[in-house]
């Protein structure tokens, strides 16, 4: 199996994983206070990886910062507001939440196609139609 799709499904399995364990952590504290402890659970893996072969082969720092700061805090605040919608008050459900969430690829697509020019084939357009319909499915 290629090495790709391994750690392509470990991932698939941990955000899985992680959708369901952060609607028990909505339940039970503030989105803001769920962010900041879930955060300190990337700790331990940030060290592992700090320390990793790859990271320091890999390393642009002057360029790869400012994005990836970036990233951090847009991830942080999307985070903060998926665990507020999971807020046993607002009546969310995970199994409705977090697959609309998970649509965020739209997004990416869309700014690939607008500022990196990269280009679609029907077949990709046809996923997006589609993806469009789950989510008006699942709302």
């Amino acid at each position: 199996m290629a090495r790709w799709l391994v750690f392509s499904v470990l991932a698939a399995l941990c955000w899985g994983l992680w959708g369901f364990l952060s609607k028990l952590a909505s339940d039970a504290m503030p989105s803001t206070t769920n962010q900041v402890v879930q955060t300190l659970g990337l700790v331990p893996v940030g060290v592992l990886v700090l320390f990793a072969r790859e990271a320091r082969e890999r390393t642009n720092l002057g360029r790869g910062v400012g994005w990836g700061v970036l990233t951090g805090l847009l991830g942080g605040l999307g985070n903060v507001a998926l665990y507020e919608a999971m807020r046993p008050s607002l009546g969310g459900k995970a199994s409705i939440i977090v697959p609309l969430t998970a649509m965020y690829p739209l997004i990416t697509v869309v700014g690939a196609v607008i500022l990196l020019r990269e280009r679609l084939n029907g077949v990709q357009r046809a996923g997006i139609v589609l993806a469009l319909a789950s989510m008006y499915l699942l709302t």
